[in-house]
Formats: structure tokens, sequence, C-alpha cells
């Protein structure tokens, strides 16, 4: 029986032989590579050809057509984005009347943006915008809008 170490020499020295023969064998063949079989020959004598004209440029153009179809996709999601949400146009119901600067808003939220600027008490006429009368006041307390408690009586 062999030991290992007997094994490892003849692996060994069978792939360093492979490895040689490998690398010899590529240099000897080194000269005859496609085109280097043959020596040269003088070929047929050269004939006179007239001027050719080049033939016409070919321009090849790929288009893709990835961005239409990418453009159109998101337009129609937007566009029926919008007329699926797409409400009537609300009329005020109510209109707001400040008496102390002689105003009308459109909402509470307009108001209060008024009064940022406007120092006096905060106080609100409710108005129904189809007749033009007072439907409630309203006065700011307890960090809201209440009516007031003065049964609806506001005096200049």
């Amino acid at each position: 029986m062999k030991t290992l170490n007997e094994h490892r020499r003849v692996i060994s020295t069978l792939m360093m032989s492979l490895v040689a023969a490998t690398l010899l064998a590529q240099t000897a063949s080194a000269g005859n590579a496609w085109g280097h079989s043959k020596r040269w020959k003088p070929g047929p004598p050269a004939r006179e050809i007239g001027w050719v004209a080049p033939p016409a440029p070919v321009y090849v153009v790929h288009h893709s057509d990835a961005g239409p179809i990418f453009a159109g996709l998101v337009g129609g999601l937007i566009l029926g984005a919008a007329l699926a949400n797409a409400h009537p146009a609300a009329h005020a119901q109510y209109s707001y009347w400040d008496p102390y600067c002689q105003e009308s808003f459109s909402s509470l939220a307009a108001y209060d943006a008024h009064l940022r600027y406007h120092h006096h008490p905060q106080f609100v006429r409710v108005i129904d915008a189809s007749d033009g009368r007072c439907v409630r006041e309203l006065s700011w307390s307890n960090r809201g809008w209440q009516p007031c408690e003065h049964g609806g009586e506001w005096h200049d």
C-alpha cells in the first residue's frame, strides 16, 4: 500500500507535466494561426477599375414605443382620477358678516384670517345666502365659535 505522501507526489508530478505541456503546445503553434499557414505568392495582375459611387448611407433608427405608452397611461390615470372625483360646484349656503368692518366672508376660516389683522371683538353674523336674513350670531369663546350669549341681539 502506498502512503498518502506517495500519492501526492504522483498527482503533483502529473499536474506539473500537464501544465507544462499546455504552455509548450500554445508556444509551438504560435506561427500557425489563421493567415500564417501559407507563404505569400503574387496574385493575378491588377485590373483597372473605373470610378464607382460609394453606396448611399443607410441610417437605422430605433424607436422605443415605451415613452408614449407610459405617458398615455399616466395621463389617463390622472384624467380618470380627476373625472371620478369631480363634484358639481357647490354654492355657499351661508355667508359670514362682520358688523365691525362691514365685510362679508364666504367661510369662518376666511373670517379667522381677517381677524389676524383687525383687532376687534370676534363676533360674526351668519347670513342665509338665499334670502339674506340673519340665521344666527356667533362669537369666539372657549376656543371655538359659540352662539351668542345675548340671545341674538347685537347692538352697534
